[in-house]
């Protein structure tokens, strides 16, 4: 094959690798905000051991982006956010993508009492989209990656998931229960945490 179509070949596929690994980063219309994970084990809290995010934002723009790196198919991850005011202000819209902001895994709105939370697993990237009409939108950003699992858990990102019924009920279920059980955990902790953590103004 020709050197001059060689070249052009080798960095498109460059690029197109460079685009799976950072699906967040490399699209500058965006700009996205990289949320970083600090290691999380406080020893009155063994089941919450794992990586940790708390960030406030006052954010002055309609649309926020933020992407988290590194995560394992194996590991429960929360995100949950948390309004300073939820009385006056309409309920901000949060979305959750993978490798394209254009296209929403999850999506959802803030409630009565400013609060919205989702708990899944996934591998490698993952980001999450902040839309608020009014501003300034005053909250707080939480994600939660806990250390991988000795089994697989299920994923939120996956359709069609259901509990099972029976007499082993419990048996059948335990992975939907660990993971009911990590999100209550990890949705106290954030309101424990939150103002202790480090702070950011967008």
């Amino acid at each position: 094959m020709n050197k001059k179509k060689i070249l052009p070949l080798i960095c498109f596929l460059l690029c197109s690798i460079a685009a799976q690994a950072q699906p967040f980063t490399l699209d500058k219309k965006f700009k996205a905000e990289k949320l970083i994970l600090h290691k999380f084990n406080v020893p009155s809290e063994p089941k919450a051991k794992g990586r940790i995010s708390i960030t406030k934002v006052t954010q002055l723009e309609d649309t926020l982006f933020y992407f988290v790196k590194d995560a394992s198919i194996y590991s429960p991850v929360y995100v949950g956010l948390q309004t300073k005011d939820s009385t006056d202000n309409e309920p901000l819209q949060v979305t959750l993508h993978k490798m394209s902001w254009r296209k929403a895994e999850r999506k959802g709105t803030t409630d009565a009492k400013g609060y919205w939370h989702e708990n899944f697993k996934t591998e490698n990237d993952f980001g999450i989209r902040v839309v608020t009409k009014n501003k300034p939108a005053v909250y707080t950003i939480m994600v939660w990656v806990g250390d991988e699992a000795k089994m697989e858990i299920p994923s939120a990102f996956k359709k069609g998931t259901s509990f099972k019924t029976g007499s082993n009920f419990f048996k059948d279920n335990l992975l939907y229960l660990i993971i009911a059980g990590l999100a209550v955990l990890a949705a106290v902790l954030f309101f424990k945490l939150k103002k202790k953590k480090n702070e950011k103004i967008v």
